[in-house]
């Protein structure tokens, strides 16, 4: 039969591994609503990366760090057709931030005729929105680890303090 210093020692070996693992998978899901975040900005600025970005952001958080620092010291590009390789002009309707942008004929290389490679301006606002939810995930889930990591650190002590303190009255040490 365990003594009650051995239950006590066991009930706080199990809260702990339970806390430890809780603490884990936050972590886990804040690394895949990252990686989310990363994959959704990578799309909505198009990206031919996006899914890469998304999956090493994932894995390793310096990925997202290196992202960011690519997309901000990156100046924008012309962008190219996929299927003629020939830069499309700036002042093309079909250009996103053109003011006729989505105009009928606009969706088009000008010089192939093949459908051009923009995102439609509500599956751009879509990506957007979804970066940013994915972002708010990111941080509750990292704010809420650090939290329980601190709170599991305080009652740790605390239950050490605790089970040691009937074993302190025995000692035959005079206070």
């Amino acid at each position: 039969m365990p003594s009650q210093a051995e239950t006590v020692i066991a009930v706080n070996v199990i809260g702990f591994v339970l806390a430890m693992l809780l603490i884990w998978a936050i972590v886990v899901a804040g690394a895949v609503f990252l990686g989310l975040c990363v994959y959704n900005d990578a799309r909505y600025r198009q990206n031919p990366n996006a899914g890469l970005w998304g999956v090493l952001s994932g894995f390793f958080s310096i990925a997202a760090l290196i992202y960011l620092i690519v997309t901000l010291t990156t100046k924008d590009q012309p962008r190219r057709c996929v299927r003629c390789g020939n830069f499309l002009p700036s002042s093309y309707p079909g250009y996103p931030g053109y003011p006729g942008y989505n105009v009928p004929g606009g969706e088009f290389c000008p010089f192939c005729g093949q459908p051009a490679p923009f995102l439609h301006p509500a599956e751009a606002e879509l990506y957007a929105r979804r970066r940013k939810r994915y972002l708010i995930l990111w941080i509750g889930s990292m704010i809420l680890a650090v939290v329980l990591a601190v709170v599991l650190a305080v009652a740790s002590a605390a239950m050490s303090i605790m089970a040691m303190t009937p074993f302190m009255a025995m000692t035959p040490f005079a206070y």
